[in-house]
């Protein structure tokens, strides 16, 4: 595990329990609303080819994950990546969420190792950080280093789950701490 050299930022500066409550209770609601505008999308419209449908549908999620978005930005630049110990399981998986769900990979890839650091020091779990580095990778590249995510063809409507080095995926996902891919399992 890594550990920070004193005088590093690790997240030490949330301050006592008022001010890490604080954080912690806001980043579990982020979470909450994340979770519940996409529970509660409009699948059927959300991929109607009619694109003013379909930008009616995700105009409100784009406008959250902006949203939280700026605010874990903020949160990151104030006190460094806040851990599990600090946040809960929740408030630090928000956190990755909101760089799962900021879009562009433009948007995500200045704070990649930012979150590595969280991890190495056991701050944060591996998985979600798994999940951010396929975000990025699908978005650029439609393959993904821990298979955790997948893209749709729309030309043949198949949800493709294609990894870098498929013979070393299965080592990679243990390495960061994720269970064997199951064929057809998502």
């Amino acid at each position: 595990m890594f550990h920070p050299a004193d005088g590093e930022n690790s997240g030490a500066s949330l301050g006592g329990p008022v001010m890490r409550n604080g954080i912690k209770a806001e980043l579990e609601a982020m979470f909450r609303a994340d979770q519940d505008i996409r529970k509660n999308l409009n699948w059927e419209k959300a991929g109607s080819p009619d694109s003013l449908l379909r930008r009616s549908v995700w105009e409100p999620v784009e406008a959250q994950d902006q949203r939280h978005y700026d605010r874990v930005l903020e949160i990151i630049r104030d006190h460094g990546v806040p851990s599990v110990h600090q946040v809960g399981l929740t408030g630090n998986k928000m956190i990755f969420f909101a760089f799962i769900h900021a879009g562009l990979p433009e948007r995500i890839t200045p704070w990649i190792l930012q979150l590595r650091a969280s991890v190495e020091k056991g701050d944060s779990p591996g998985t979600w950080y798994a999940y951010v580095i396929d975000r990025v990778m699908v978005a650029t590249t439609k393959v993904t280093m821990f298979g955790t995510t997948g893209y749709i063809d729309w030309s043949d409507g198949i949800t493709y789950f294609d990894t870098v080095v498929p013979e070393q995926t299965e080592l990679l996902r243990e390495s960061i701490g994720l269970p064997q891919m199951m064929r057809n399992s998502w």
